[in-house]
């Protein structure tokens, strides 16, 4: 129980990183069914399962509008006995497009969630999507 300052300065962890590729916040309405025990919360598997399907249901990617709209949509998952309260907040480091005059190079940089999983995913056209 938090009683006092202390008991909430114990909860409270800071940590400075160098850099980071995303930071995730996430009511029990999407751990719970993600991530189903403590330990999954920091297994590698249970991470990039949980990424790639961010990864196809919201493309996160700058170049593809719409990631709102697409979020918004993954949220009403169907997980039955999990239809708690579902918020997210999602702080991702997507650095500035690389200055060319090519536009072409730009096109063929990797994206986001590409970087994240070490591969290169062909990005869709806003009109397509």
């Amino acid at each position: 129980m938090l009683r006092s300052g202390e008991d909430v300065a114990k909860r409270i962890h800071i940590r400075l990183l160098p850099k980071f590729t995303a930071l995730f916040l996430m009511t029990d309405g999407i751990t719970d069914p993600k991530f189903p025990t403590e330990v999954s919360l920091t297994d590698k598997d249970t991470w990039a399962a949980f990424l790639h399907e961010l990864a196809e249901k919201v493309n996160f990617d700058s170049s593809c509008d719409g990631a709102e709209a697409r979020l918004l949509s993954w949220l009403s998952f169907r997980s039955p006995g999990n239809h708690d309260d579902r918020t997210i907040v999602v702080l991702l480091n997507i650095p500035p497009p690389p200055e060319s005059s090519d536009a072409s190079e730009v096109e063929s940089s990797p994206g986001f969630f590409s970087r994240l999983f070490g591969g290169h995913r062909k990005r869709q056209d806003a009109s397509s999507v």
